[in-house]
């Protein structure tokens, strides 16, 4: 598997050298990197069409932030100003992996993110999206797998 594994229940890391090791996992995501350390999958916002997402573990109590042209063709009123405004999105996926309700917060997404590598991203799951799995990084097969604790 050659990966590790963030297992948010398990309150865990794992560190796995061996790369015949089984990883369980309901979900999954092909995985890329763009530039050094950026991690990109597919999602979805509401019903929108499937998009680049920046994977990130971090960001606190928010499970899903996005640039602002996201936010308004998913359907999701901000509150007019700038700055952060906290929103709850009906829906994100990425890949096979499906979250309702997920607390979400406009105005962090840096406004260079959305185009700056040449592509557009469309979004960025990141820490209370994460908090119900293990979640796996397998650079060998480039897959986030997501499932039940280790």
């Amino acid at each position: 598997m050659g990966g590790s594994t963030i297992d948010y229940p398990g309150r865990a890391l794992v560190l796995r050298r061996d790369k015949r090791a089984f990883v369980r996992a309901r979900h999954s995501a092909p995985l890329w990197f763009v530039g050094d350390h950026y991690l990109l999958a597919h999602g979805t916002v509401n019903n929108l069409d499937r998009m680049v997402f920046f994977v990130d573990t971090g960001g606190g109590d928010i499970g899903f932030t996005a640039p602002r042209s996201t936010f308004t063709a998913a359907g999701i009123e901000i509150p007019p100003g700038d700055g952060f405004h906290p929103v709850t999105v009906r829906e994100v996926t990425l890949g096979s992996a499906v979250r309702h309700d997920v607390s979400g917060l406009t105005g962090a997404f840096p406004d260079w993110f959305e185009s700056g590598f040449g592509f557009r991203i469309g979004g960025l799951p990141t820490h209370q999206f994460f908090k119900p799995y293990a979640l796996t990084f397998d650079f060998t097969r480039m897959q986030i797998l997501m499932g039940p604790t280790s």
